[in-house]
């Protein structure tokens, strides 16, 4: 009996895609952990998020637990909540994006898998730049409004962890996007032919 042949889809995980995915989930738990504390900006004795300020009493000391500091919300100061939107929608972003990127590895259609790197990498950009803008306008508006914050410990004031944490989310960010970039053409579904032989002597199907 003449050999029949079969068409098998062979889908290829490239490892840089790979890393795609894994670099966006570790930059939406960088900015999620970023965006949270209130250690952007600090003195000795103030500190304060994009959110919420924190305040110790002038005379405070290390040595003594029993000294409570003060919180209270920014809703006051529009600049912050505007950077603090900024800083939510890449967070949203950033972790769609990554959705995305999961959703087109596991997909075996190649033009659906392309459509969702591409929208991938669009959103790992677009991140990375709602993230930049709100980071450069953060200190900018900060020095502005500087004269009014001197009473709050004076002027020695420095960017605290979590707005660094923010800046390296933003490398983290750009790197899923080039590595989506890097192989956005490579070709990740192959077609092997299989083909089954039939001997009618002993009754046995075999492949090649």
């Amino acid at each position: 009996m003449a050999p029949t042949a079969e068409i098998e889809t062979v889908v290829i995980v490239r490892p840089l895609k790979v890393l795609a995915l894994i670099f966006g989930c570790l930059a939406s738990l960088l900015l999620l952990i970023a965006i949270i504390p209130t250690h952007w900006l600090q003195t000795s004795i103030y500190r304060e998020g994009l959110f919420v300020a924190c305040k110790m009493p002038p005379n405070h000391s290390l040595i003594h637990d029993d000294q409570v500091e003060t919180c209270f919300a920014l809703s006051g100061q529009v600049w912050t909540q505007a950077v603090a939107a900024m800083c939510i929608i890449s967070l949203l972003i950033t972790a769609a994006s990554t959705v995305v990127t999961g959703l087109a590895l596991c997909n075996k259609e190649p033009d659906r898998k392309y459509t969702f790197y591409m929208v991938a990498m669009v959103g790992f950009g677009l991140a990375a730049i709602f993230l930049v803008i709100g980071l450069i306008v953060y200190p900018i508006m900060f020095w502005q409004n500087m004269v009014f914050k001197l009473e709050d410990g004076g002027k020695e004031w420095e960017f605290a962890w979590a707005y660094g944490l923010a800046w390296a989310s933003v490398l983290v960010i750009l790197t899923a996007a080039i590595l989506l970039f890097v192989e956005r053409d490579a070709d990740e579904i192959d077609y092997r032919e299989k083909v089954h032989h039939d001997y009618s002597n002993d009754g046995k199907e075999t492949e090649a």
